[in-house]
């Protein structure tokens, strides 16, 4: 069950009960780094964390204080495509998450001191993430596949980058952006869908918002590449991966089944059944498929000992190829099919994750997909559709490779 509440200035709030006594609720912004111009990168991602930062009325101790205080959590994350504010409550602090959340959105004002500070903590995260060469390789690949689209950049920005931002480029990138297309807000919890459209209506009614800008189709890099990098690493880390669909494309339950198939979280997926159970080449091996609104990309990533790099992505081509001409027979697609629906409904069970994905399903589809929504889609796969998907997007000629070694 789930009931939406529209604005006459066209926010939505969707609300999903659950009973218990904590409430989960978030706002959901449809701005990332996908928005920023070339000399911006990370300005989103430097935006978001100075939401916490001071309002017209409230510092960032008051911030903080005003929902940790009755125990109450409040976060938030950037993405490429949107921005995300979050918040967990005991029910009847619902009011005060309303008033933060509006507060923080509508009237952040990005003090010149917490800006300095706020920039030396994202370089540290930049830092952090350069570290770790298993994070680090993700935002290179996509930087390779996609090269100067608004996809190809990292969320964090570059040092450079950091390094130049400042109060008025802050202000300058919310005001352009925040206030185009309506947030949604989705809640999970006990409360009473009548309370929460009021508070909705009292706390955003009174916001305008500009008609969002349409963006122009990118083109994106064409020709696959295999690039090698020297890091002082103790073992080499290697992805394997290709341009995707689209969050709108047809096929995309198909390609999430596929790489679930090929290197999903359950120890049974092939390629870790083969690299690490079979012959005990690598220790972490996975597949993943990333959506966008343009564009996706599908990656297999894996750390293995230097001598063995060549000998593990000829196993990954291998199965690849065994998938494009048919190896998977109808019995093992129906075993895949109800494992990855035990995966997708023990997530829904995760009232939090449950929350932002109805967010997420109301800003980008405009609208609200049941467990049985999901389900039906994936029922419907066969193994002709595995076949067609895997020629599309995995054959050999289509992939590239970037190595850390």
């Amino acid at each position: 069950m789930y009931s939406i509440n529209e604005l006459a200035n066209g926010m939505r709030l969707i609300h999903q009960p659950f009973a218990g006594e904590v409430v989960y609720l978030g706002l959901i912004i449809k701005v990332g780094s996908c928005n920023e111009k070339a000399a911006e990168h990370g300005l989103a991602h430097l935006a978001e964390h100075m939401l916490f930062k001071g309002t017209a009325k409230r510092t960032y101790r008051q911030i903080i204080d005003c929902l940790e205080s009755v125990g109450a959590d409040i976060n938030a994350y950037t993405t490429k495509e949107y921005t995300f504010i979050h918040t967990a409550f005991l029910k009847k602090y619902v009011e005060r998450a309303f008033d933060v959340l509006s507060d923080v959105f509508f009237n952040s004002s990005f003090p010149d001191n917490e800006v300095m500070k706020e920039k030396s903590i994202v370089l540290d995260e930049i830092n952090y993430y350069r570290d770790n060469p298993d994070e680090h390789i993700f935002d290179d690949f996509e930087e390779l596949l996609f090269g100067r689209s608004a996809l190809g950049h990292s969320v964090l920005g570059s040092e450079k980058s950091v390094k130049e931002m400042n109060r008025n480029c802050l202000v300058s990138f919310v005001n352009r952006n925040y206030y185009n297309q309506p947030p949604v807000l989705s809640s999970v919890g006990p409360i009473d869908p009548g309370e929460l459209n009021e508070l909705h209506c009292r706390y955003f009614g009174a916001a305008t918002f500009k008609s969002s800008a349409i963006k122009k189709k990118e083109n994106f890099r064409s020709k696959s590449f295999f690039v090698t990098r020297k890091k002082n690493t103790n073992q080499a880390h290697v992805i394997l991966g290709s341009k995707a669909y689209s969050y709108y494309h047809p096929d995309r339950h198909v390609l999430h089944l596929l790489m679930n198939i090929l290197g999903g979280p359950a120890m049974n997926s092939r390629l870790n059944m083969i690299l690490r159970e079979r012959y005990g080449l690598c220790y972490t091996i996975d597949a993943n498929y990333s959506a966008f609104s343009n564009a996706g990309l599908v990656t297999v990533y894996f750390g293995t000992d230097k001598k063995n790099i060549d000998r593990c992505i000829r196993m990954v081509k291998e199965e690849f190829n065994a998938i494009i001409l048919g190896s998977l027979s109808g019995r093992m697609l129906d075993k895949a099919k109800e494992q990855l629906k035990g995966q997708i409904a023990i997530g829904f069970e995760n009232r939090e994750g449950r929350m932002s994905a109805a967010a997420r399903n109301l800003m980008f589809f405009n609208r609200y997909f049941s467990l049985e929504d999901i389900f039906a889609r994936i029922d419907k796969i066969g193994p002709a559709d595995i076949c067609k998907v895997a020629a599309d997007i995995l054959a050999i000629d289509n992939l590239s490779t970037l190595i850390y070694h």
